[in-house]
């Protein structure tokens, strides 16, 4: 085969190299590309997901997240929460095994490719850009998605393999869902190189978001579920740390969740406390002790009054007087009040650091 391909407008070389026969497979345009993406942020923050280029590159001085190979970091990319943002996000055939095939049940229940971009763009600096490629006709949801648009990213190029001498150019995306092997080729025959970019930070998150997703925020619950494809985030909130970030978003919303938990309203404050940036507010709606309605949901754990909330908030008096419960503070500026059925109460507080 020649030495060189075009893509996006370059020419760049072929890649070959012995470790998983790279120069006879998608890899010999993946590598390529991919470096071609990190060239220039030599020292920049990058992460990969899913451990492939530090079989083909003498350095690789970045993290990376990949759930079951040694020398990475083994979590699931619905449930790890870096410490840190990146300008740099790489992925080489690693997003069409997440929910799918022999992978699948090491990732979240209900996980797709799309959740998966979209969690990992509020992982990007502004500024910063992801890049995954993907094999076509391997992966059926997948394909699916692309096809109709469904993917969250800004730009989409695609290759087909050219012939047996595994000579790849750039096409449409058509001809790359179409892409046939030639005979003894065992590989997926088309590629897509997905790009995707920051899009702004997500100031709000939305606890126990189940049926009532908010636009333009992260949207949590216990589990994923096929059903809402809006919850990006799955997480047990009994289980403390929350998986953010301190001082990660402006707005908390929880509405009809923290009666639902074993840990009480102080431990669920202060961690939306700690989550919060300072003059954040948190929104709550909790079931009033009197109500009938209340009492009826046998998963409610905790009842609550008008009262409950003074013990936050120093400049009331319970709140100087119960000062030993927590050392994180607020300010009630809304409420607390009941709805008109009087069976829930409404409250509006902004953190104090």
């Amino acid at each position: 085969m020649g030495n060189t391909f075009a893509f996006d407008g370059q020419e760049l070389g072929y890649f070959r190299h012995p470790y998983n026969r790279a120069g006879l497979n998608m890899r010999t345009v993946e590598v390529p590309i991919a470096l071609e993406f990190l060239r220039g942020h030599e020292g920049d923050r990058i992460l990969e997901f899913g451990n492939v280029l530090v079989h083909y590159c003498e350095q690789v001085w970045w993290p990376v997240l990949d759930i079951r190979e040694r020398g990475a970091i083994n979590e699931d990319v619905m449930r790890w929460e870096p410490g840190e943002l990146f300008d740099r996000i790489v992925s080489i055939s690693t997003l069409e095994h997440v929910g799918h095939g022999r992978f699948a049940h090491l990732t979240t229940p209900g996980t797709t490719p799309a959740r998966v971009i979209e969690r990992m763009r509020g992982w990007l600096a502004p500024g910063g850009e992801a890049l995954y490629t993907v094999p076509l006709r391997y992966n059926a949801a997948l394909d699916q998605e692309l096809a109709a648009g469904e993917l969250p990213v800004e730009r989409a190029l695609f290759m087909r393999l050219v012939d047996a001498r595994n000579r790849w150019e750039q096409c449409d995306m058509a001809e790359a869902l179409a892409a046939t092997k030639p005979a003894g080729y065992r590989w997926p025959a088309g590629m897509a190189a997905l790009y995707c970019q920051n899009g702004g930070a997500l100031d709000t998150l939305n606890l126990g978001a189940g049926k009532r997703p908010l636009k333009g925020a992260v949207n949590h619950d216990r589990r994923l579920d096929p059903a809402r494809p809006w919850i990006t985030v799955a997480h047990d909130l009994n289980e403390r740390p929350w998986p953010w970030q301190a001082e990660s978003f402006d707005r908390i919303v929880a509405r009809a969740v923290l009666e639902h938990l074993n840990i009480d309203l102080v431990q669920s404050l202060d961690e939306c406390w700690r989550l919060l940036r300072p003059q954040g507010t948190l929104y709550i709606k909790l079931p009033f002790w009197m109500s009938e309605l209340a009492h009826s949901d046998p998963t409610h754990r905790w009842f609550f009054t008008l009262r409950s909330f003074d013990q936050f908030d120093p400049a009331r008096r319970r709140g100087r007087e119960y000062d030993f419960y927590t050392d994180r503070h607020w300010k009630i500026i809304k409420g607390p009040k009941l709805n008109a059925a009087k069976s829930s109460i409404h409250v509006l507080m902004e953190v104090r650091k």
